[in-house]
């Protein structure tokens, strides 16, 4: 998925030998769980509410919370490139 890091493309061997901490990404974990945890945690985190018109997919829905996550805050990682959540509309 766009807007998604899983680290340093240049230690890819690292990452594939050593796994993901995803206790150091929460955003991954709440996704790894399912959707429903990271709409959770941006509502309660956050202050996430979820759009009037709609989504068109569960895709939709989760890019619509991981950039409401990173306009509030640069702390996670895993949301990364940052501009990419700035440039969406």
């Amino acid at each position: 998925c766009g807007g998604i890091s899983l680290g340093d493309a240049r230690e890819i061997d690292k990452l594939v030998v050593e796994g993901i901490d995803l206790d150091d990404r929460p955003i991954l974990k709440a996704l790894v769980a399912n959707l429903g945890e990271l709409y959770d945690f941006a509502v309660k985190e956050f202050g996430y509410k979820e759009r009037k018109e709609g989504y068109i997919s569960k895709c939709h829905l989760c890019v619509d919370i991981r950039r409401h996550i990173a306009l509030e805050t640069s702390e996670f990682k895993e949301l990364r490139p940052r501009e990419y959540y700035i440039r969406l509309i």
